[in-house]
């Protein structure tokens, strides 16, 4: 059966300021996980139109209210991030809540005007940097991450204690997010997970499933499941659905994947179960009111049966 979870960006709005959309957010998770969906991740945008930007406080407290939903970032922007202190911190919370944290990577860049919010200033000219470069950048960091997640310290010669308390749990689930195929060598090489995003540009996204799955099975000699990340609005009708999305902030920044009626999400996402063999579907609803959201999480439950695959 077909596996739901949900992105969140935290959009703010006119009408819903950013303690108000923190407010729905503790919300509608304990709801969500009530309505059967196997995942909330929480996405991290240093802009000024959210109420987070990174999501690393909420993690934790979020996990505390739930019991079985698992709960990430999707995802930490690495090129500002020290990999160390990333592996200690989410596998510390990953212990804490019994191995139901995921940790999401992402290569984006953020825009010099905005760098001011970070902590790492120095990391400035990353804008201007070629993109071979960059992504050189990007996998050495990966590799890091890698390694210290699993307690390797090799990188680190003068190093003679691990760095990182042992916990004795399981590594984190460690996600590499993309919206396109440039991040696979990664993947394929450090036999991480993939998410797809279909709603930041128009790609191929079933020819990148594809390929990918093919490509990992090859070279590891096993089966990987990646998960496609949609965009979207679910209502009664597809005009309210439609009704819904035109108001949104986004509205003019994002593919949806589809506006529509609990048959036509049911009709599309089926046939992108058959095409790609894909086990889960993360959505990022596009709904301007927690009581728009939570019709929307409601119809899904009830349209992909998310709780009676949790007997």
């Amino acid at each position: 059966m077909l596996k739901l979870g949900i992105l969140d960006f935290g959009v703010t709005r006119s009408d819903k300021k950013a303690s108000g959309v923190l407010s729905d957010l503790f919300e509608i998770v304990p709801i969500a996980e009530s309505l059967g969906y196997n995942r909330y991740w929480l996405a991290e945008h240093h802009t000024q139109d959210v109420a987070w930007n990174s999501a690393d406080m909420l993690i934790g407290l979020l996990a505390a209210i739930t019991d079985r939903i698992r709960i990430g970032v999707a995802g930490k922007l690495l090129y500002y991030n020290n990999p160390l202190q990333l592996a200690h911190n989410y596998n510390l919370i990953n212990f804490l809540f019994n191995n139901r944290i995921d940790l999401g990577i992402a290569r984006g860049i953020i825009l010099p005007q905005n760098l001011g919010r970070l902590f790492l200033c120095e990391e400035d000219l990353l804008y201007k940097s070629p993109h071979l470069e960059l992504l050189a950048k990007y996998e050495k960091k990966i590799e890091l991450l890698v390694s210290y997640l699993n307690n390797d310290f090799t990188s680190l010669p003068d190093l003679s204690n691990s760095l990182i308390p042992q916990w004795n749990n399981h590594p984190i689930d460690l996600w590499v997010l993309g919206s396109s195929k440039t991040s696979l060598p990664f993947v394929l090489k450090h036999q991480m997970n993939f998410c797809l995003s279909t709603f930041h540009q128009q790609n191929n996204y079933i020819e990148i499933i594809k390929t990918f799955k093919k490509q990992y099975a090859e070279k590891h000699k096993k089966k990987i499941n990646p998960v496609v990340a949609v965009a979207g609005v679910c209502a009664e009708t597809s005009k309210e659905a439609n009704e819904i999305f035109k108001n949104h902030p986004l509205k003019n920044n994002l593919f949806p994947f589809i506006v529509g009626s609990p048959d036509e999400w049911k009709e599309k996402l089926f046939a992108l179960e058959k095409e790609i063999e894909v086990e889960e579907v993360v959505i990022l609803d596009m709904c301007n009111s927690i009581e728009e959201k939570v019709e929307c999480l409601t119809l899904l439950s009830k349209s992909f049966s998310l709780k009676d695959q949790l007997q």
